[in-house]
């Protein structure tokens, strides 16, 4: 419910002023949830492409996979530096494997961060 959007084409770049909004509703949704957690769950960042470019690196192309990791690991570095850090927090990119339904898949829509509690 809480979506980072607003990522530059092939870009990891958190930004500021989505990121300083987003902060202010879902950084203590993300604490309380953390804090929750059973010790065998984890909440995963997510990061996500839009369909368009290779999945895995090709050329000079870095990938959807690298660009998602890459943009999940900024909001999982963002939020350890707003001093959200723990060892139930994890992050990982899914290229653009888990599109928005209902939007093209090319779209910058697809260009986004989620959050997912997943098995340890």
């Amino acid at each position: 419910k809480y979506p980072v959007t607003g990522f530059g084409y092939k870009s990891s770049k958190v930004p500021p002023q989505s990121w300083n909004n987003w902060a202010k509703v879902a950084a203590p949704v993300v604490k309380g949830i953390i804090a929750q957690l059973p010790d065998d769950y984890v909440l995963e960042v997510r990061g996500h492409t839009d369909g368009r470019g290779p999945e895995s690196a090709e050329g000079n192309k870095p990938g959807n996979m690298k660009i998602s990791n890459d943009r999940a690991k900024a909001v999982y570095d963002s939020l350890g530096r707003a001093g959200i850090s723990s060892p139930k927090l994890t992050y990982r990119g899914v290229g653009s494997s888990e599109p928005l339904a209902g939007a093209d898949p090319k779209s910058a829509e697809q260009r986004r961060v989620t959050f997912q509690v997943v098995p340890k």
